[in-house]
């Protein structure tokens, strides 16, 4: 899928390279966030890339990959999405790769989407309302971040909503 300039594809293990790029994105990001996926586990690179290989991945470019969208299957037509994001990059071109990966999930069967966001993380939780992810009212507390409980929202979509 493309917007004259966003362009989507699926990302396997021949693209090491670019999968670990989107990886070490994170160096660049907040401190709170850094700590908040600690909070939830976030492995080191080399077992990242082991679990990596068992998701559905694409890359979201805009002349060079700027997002990369990790699908892990639950079974049952469900899966969780993971999002890695280049810093600086127009929220618009994410919103509509995200909402384009959504879109082709749906129509090849699966059921179920959700995500898990730190209940801090304006821009994540709006990239979701914008990729068709609604918060449902499901949280979670998992971790500390700044010695104060993380509490995270899961955001979803179902295929019959669409």
């Amino acid at each position: 899928a493309s917007d004259k300039r966003t362009m989507i594809r699926t990302l396997d293990e021949n693209d090491m390279e670019l999968i670990k790029t989107a990886y070490f994105w994170r160096d660049e990001y907040p401190y709170w966030f850094r700590e908040s996926m600690a909070a939830l586990g976030e492995p080191e690179w080399p077992e990242w890339w082991e679990q990596t290989k068992n998701c559905l991945n694409f890359g979201i470019f805009d002349e060079e990959m700027v997002g990369m969208i990790s699908l892990v299957p639950l079974g049952a037509g469900r899966v969780t999405a993971h999002i890695n994001v280049k810093r600086g990059t127009d929220p618009e071109k994410l919103a509509y790769g995200a909402f384009c990966v959504r879109d082709w999930l749906f129509k090849n069967g699966i059921k179920e989407i959700f995500a898990w966001v730190a209940s801090v993380n304006r821009g994540m939780k709006t990239l979701c309302r914008q990729a068709g992810l609604q918060f449902d009212t499901v949280t979670m507390i998992k971790g500390t971040m700044r010695n104060k409980l993380v509490t995270w929202e899961r955001f979803s979509a179902r295929s019959e909503e669409v």
